[in-house]
């Protein structure tokens, strides 16, 4: 939670530095009212690319047994809820028939199953709804790139996109266009020279100084490596 917060204030500071009015955390309604004005002239996508870095900052909601947690670890922060259950339809999740199961008990409709008396076992079912969980995210993403595999296999295309992100490793950005996450590549002429990545900058061997925040233009391509898919951006040259 902790580095979570952290995050979370390096994404505020950084807006502060190139400009933008910070972001107020203290709850989820002042976040979100501070989102709203999040505005950049001429550009519409800037305030969806601060939600996507965002939530990149945020932790995934866990299914847990309420009986090994205080009652203030209960609160849903981005629902604004001081208490939450999730609770959708009983075809869609296992959670959902466990808290049908004890919905029944509570109106004692029914009596709760000898297993969800069980602190042991109810907590194993939690961390298994936790990891199907993982698991259907990571798929779902996995097939996403599958197919934007197969969409850019024999094809070409130079669209413009917005850094988002730098680290030791690699410039990220994001397609407004087809909304695709990819590494930034850059040819020796223009390889990266310095990377700041406090301030999130980097400074090519040619001079370009790029930034978060900053549109530049791109090849898609596609490539097959070591039995590996991937998307990358290459780098033509800066817009703004």
């Amino acid at each position: 939670m902790i580095n979570k917060i952290l995050k979370l204030s390096s994404l505020g500071n950084l807006l502060i530095k190139y400009g933008y009015s910070g972001l107020d955390s203290s709850s989820s309604k002042n976040l979100g009212e501070s989102l709203d004005k999040l505005k950049k002239s001429g550009d519409d996508f800037f305030n969806r690319l601060v939600r996507i870095m965002l939530t990149r900052t945020m932790n995934q909601a866990k299914y847990f047994s309420s009986s090994e947690f205080d009652y203030s670890d209960f609160c849903h922060y981005g629902l604004a809820m001081e208490i939450y259950t999730h609770y959708t339809s009983p075809i869609r999740r296992y959670s959902d028939v466990l808290v049908h199961r004890l919905l029944s008990a509570a109106i004692e409709y029914e009596a709760l199953p000898f297993d969800m008396t069980n602190k042991s076992k109810l907590n194993k079912q939690c961390d298994q709804m936790n990891r199907q969980n993982r698991v259907a995210f990571f798929c779902s993403r996995e097939s996403n790139d599958f197919s934007t595999f197969l969409f850019f296999e024999n094809k070409s295309e130079t669209i413009d996109v917005v850094i988002f992100g730098v680290d030791n490793f690699s410039v990220k950005a994001i397609s407004q266009k087809y909304g695709m996450e990819a590494n930034v590549q850059f040819q020796e002429k223009n390889c990266i020279k310095e990377t700041d990545i406090e301030n999130k900058e980097v400074k090519l061997k040619d001079g370009t100084d790029l930034k978060v925040f900053d549109k530049v233009q791109v090849e898609v391509k596609a490539s097959y490596f070591n039995f590996r898919r991937t998307i990358s951006y290459h780098f033509l040259k800066k817009l703004n």
